[in-house]
């Protein structure tokens, strides 16, 4: 079924080459995979961003859902005693 699947998509993208998205209107319109890629300042720019960011959230979210009240035995840690 996996395999179905997976060949399933890899020649509908065969066929589609070099074309992402197909307009309707006109040709020159075509998404390529060219024209759909990000440059390689952009692609620095993303990597700084989400190396700064996600530690961030990750602690944001770690005080937002109570992660320390858990190891002193608060509502989380019961209900994930309830849990197991």
């Amino acid at each position: 079924m996996g395999a179905t699947i997976l060949l399933s998509v890899a020649t509908f993208f065969w066929f589609m080459h070099p074309n992402v998205m197909v307009s309707s209107t006109n040709e020159a319109y075509n998404l390529t995979i060219d024209s759909a890629s990000a440059s390689h300042k952009t692609l620095e720019l993303m990597t700084v961003v989400a190396l700064v960011m996600v530690p961030v959230c990750w602690s944001t979210r770690a005080g937002a859902t109570g992660l320390p009240q858990a190891a002193h035995g608060g509502r989380e840690a019961r209900i994930l005693r309830l849990l197991r």
